[in-house]
């Protein structure tokens, strides 16, 4: 016990001379916790930018600590009401955003199908959206500026389509025509100019050619025996007159021959 009791004085002893060593700086530091009362109320009634001098200079620890805490205090109160409102503004814009998306939904059926959302169709579909002074969408499904082209209102998508499904139905009933007329041109030009080496089939040109040419040689023949029938009309006019000169004369025999007895 003499040697534990020892130990212990010694340990009571060392630190009291540490505690001694402690007061002895936090004296000499002469550390300042708090202002003054005096100081606090100059400190209340200053401007921001002598307040914010005072702090630097004469505001204690405490004080300092205690006006970051202020600080970051009002801070926080800003920022929690801002956020309150940012949460209802976004509660709102979701609100809008849901009506928008329907009206648009709506207006994008009306351009494709023409009809509106009852299912009745419209006259022009195709119209303007109306904007408030505040930039906001009015919704009115059906506006009242049209848009044209041409002075010509614009119509539905899906009428488009239709066109153009019938303007295309056309172009192919005409591209049918058009490659049957060629095919019948081809035939006619087949049977004009003839196929090379038939000859069944030699061309309305080429007989055409061979009929010129029959007629002038039909025509060179026919000047060729007017001489010969000429002269065969003039033999065949000279027979008849002989032939009528012997019949007077037989006709004149008969009437001075003597008329014959029969016995």
């Amino acid at each position: 016990m003499t040697r534990v009791g020892k130990l212990f004085v010694v340990f009571v002893f060392g630190l009291s001379l540490f505690m001694l060593a402690c007061s002895i700086g936090v004296y000499s530091v002469s550390v300042k916790w708090m202002m003054s009362p005096e100081e606090k109320s100059k400190l209340k009634s200053a401007n921001a930018e002598t307040k914010r001098e005072i702090l630097q200079k004469q505001a204690g620890i405490v004080d300092r600590l205690q006006d970051r805490i202020d600080e970051l205090a009002f801070a926080r109160d800003r920022v929690d009401y801002r956020y309150e409102q940012g949460y209802k503004s976004i509660d709102l814009g979701e609100i809008k955003r849901k009506q928008r998306q329907d009206f648009y939904q709506a207006k994008l059926n009306l351009l494709k199908t023409g009809k509106d959302a009852a299912g009745q169709a419209v006259a022009n579909p195709v119209q303007k959206l109306e904007i408030d002074a505040n930039r906001e969408v009015i919704t009115n499904l059906i506006g009242k500026d049209l848009i044209s082209q041409r002075g010509v209102p614009l119509m539905a998508y899906q009428t488009y389509l239709e066109s153009l499904a019938v303007a295309n139905k056309s172009v192919q009933e005409t591209q049918t025509a058009i490659a049957k007329a060629q095919t019948d041109y081809a035939a006619l030009t087949d049977q004009v100019q003839g196929l090379p080496g038939n000859v069944q089939q030699p061309g309305l040109i080429k007989l055409r050619e061979l009929q010129v040419d029959a007629r002038l040689r039909a025509i060179a023949e026919q000047e060729f025996l007017k001489p010969f029938l000429a002269n065969r009309y003039g033999e065949a006019v000279l027979l008849l007159k002989r032939q009528q000169a012997l019949l007077q004369r037989k006709q004149e025999l008969e009437k001075t021959s003597p008329v014959s007895a029969n016995p």
